[in-house]
């Protein structure tokens, strides 16, 4: 039997050709460095687990919802994250946020979340605060232009 994963590929910007691959019930981070003195341009890491943003509690609610669609979440205070988080993908652009995007791929759903980044998320052009993927989406965080396909593994 196939298993079916998500690939994220840089397609242009200063880390063209890096790819990451998600995994089935995963998500990743998607930001720049914590510190550019402290890491390579390349390196990846993992950040802070518990996802704890400082956003309004409607657009929390949102995302909560977009990420836990069978579930009522009361706590609004905290992304209710239900994919095992995996390494982040570290980008080379100054304009991205440290947190920017978080992509994910689950059972009903594979989709993208911007986590309040100062220059937005943008799919296919639209500026977009949560989505499902669908897979040949282009996704654009600050100069960096990402692909979104899947992938079946034998």
């Amino acid at each position: 039997m196939n298993k079916k994963h998500g690939l994220i590929q840089v397609i242009s910007g200063k880390n063209q050709g890096k790819l990451a691959l998600i995994k089935y019930d995963t998500c990743k981070l998607i930001g720049r460095s914590i510190d550019e003195n402290d890491f390579q341009a390349d390196d990846t890491y993992v950040m802070d687990r518990t996802l704890d943003l400082d956003l309004e509690e409607k657009k929390m609610s949102k995302i909560n919802a977009f990420l836990n669609p069978k579930k009522k979440i009361k706590n609004t205070k905290q992304i209710q994250n239900p994919y095992r988080r995996t390494t982040d993908f570290i980008l080379d652009d100054q304009e991205l946020s440290r947190a920017h995007a978080m992509i994910f791929f689950g059972e009903d759903i594979a989709g993208l979340v911007d986590l309040a980044s100062t220059n937005g998320t943008y799919i296919n052009g639209k500026t977009i605060d949560c989505t499902t993927l669908h897979g040949g989406e282009i996704i654009v965080l600050g100069k960096t232009e990402i692909k979104f396909s899947f992938i079946e593994e034998e």
